[in-house]
């Protein structure tokens, strides 16, 4: 089977035993309700929507490091098949930052809390808004009180597919669509889906 290569302009190895249902408890940590613990495990199933592939992804915490600078970070390891990347994730006051590298010079994805419907923030690159609170049903298990979160990246020469994020405070990441950079004269975006399989948080 073809493997996926996965990049998250941001953004997952069997299913373990003890895992979690998606309808277990809990975490939070305080204004930033995210399950960080080191030891935590999601895998999901990712779908290429254009070429048609599927594959479980694995991302999993694995331990914290301090960054140069001082600050504490959770690694963020995301496992497929024949490829594994790490993002490095910071809580500054009520932000949740996810870092493509470990000097924290490259943010790929920011979380404001508290997410509020409505709520809009933007970087240099981004736009955010909070667009709704969901139940989201993956593989006929309900998932409540999802918060879904557009990021609309600002670009110039091509166009670029937003990408959606569906964020659970007691399981994390529930689901996400990865919008890939397309150029001008395509006819449709290039996605990724990402859905929820299992999570076990310690």
């Amino acid at each position: 089977m073809k493997h996926l290569t996965i990049c998250l302009g941001i953004l997952f190895y069997l299913l373990l035993p003890g895992c979690k249902q998606l309808d277990e408890p809990l975490l939070s940590e305080g204004v930033v309700s995210f399950p960080l613990r080191p030891g935590a495990l999601w895998q999901y199933m990712v779908t290429d929507t254009i070429l048609n592939i599927h594959d479980t992804v694995e991302i999993s915490i694995p331990s914290t490091i301090t960054a140069p600078n001082g600050q504490l970070a959770w690694l963020w390891r995301i496992h497929s098949p024949g490829n594994s990347d790490t993002l490095y994730i910071v809580v500054s006051k009520n932000r949740l930052n996810f870092y493509a590298d470990a000097h924290l010079q490259y943010l790929r994805i920011i979380l404001d809390y508290p997410l509020n419907v409505g709520k809009k923030w933007e970087t240099a690159f981004a736009l955010y808004q909070v667009v709704s609170m969901e139940s989201v049903t993956l593989d006929a298990r309900v998932v409540d009180n999802v918060t879904r979160i557009i990021q609309t990246p600002q670009h110039i020469g091509n166009e670029v597919g937003a990408n959606e994020y569906w964020v659970q405070p007691d399981v994390g990441l529930v689901k996400m669509v990865d919008g890939v950079w397309t150029t001008v004269d395509m006819e449709s975006f290039h996605h990724t889906e990402w859905n929820l399989l299992s999570y076990h948080i310690p």
